[in-house]
C-alpha cells in the first residue's frame, strides 16, 4: 500500500475520543501493515462508524459487534 494512502488512514484514526485514538493509533503504527487485505479493508471501513459503536465494541464489550466487523474487532482487542 502506498505511503500516501497509509497517511491518509492513519489520520482517519484521529477521533473525537482521546481513549479510542490510544487503541486505534497504535494498533495501526504496529499492526496495520501485517494484516492481509481483507483484514485491512475492514480496518478501513471500521474507521468510518461512529465512536460510540467503536467505544461500545472496542473498550466496553458489552455490546457484540456486527459479523462484519467481529475479527477486526478482536484482533485489535487481542492486540491491545
Amino acid at each position: 500500500m502506498p505511503i500516501e494512502n497509509l497517511s491518509k488512514i492513519r489520520f482517519q484514526c484521529r477521533r473525537g475520543m482521546s481513549e479510542l485514538e490510544e487503541i486505534l493509533y497504535p494498533f495501526f503504527d504496529n499492526y496495520f501493515t501485517q494484516l492481509n487485505e481483507d483484514r485491512q479493508q475492514d480496518f478501513i471501513h471500521l474507521l468510518t462508524l461512529e465512536d460510540t459503536e467503536l467505544w461500545d465494541w472496542l473498550v466496553v464489550q458489552q455490546t457484540k459487534p456486527s459479523l462484519k466487523y467481529e475479527e477486526i474487532v478482536r484482533i485489535i482487542r487481542d492486540a491491545t
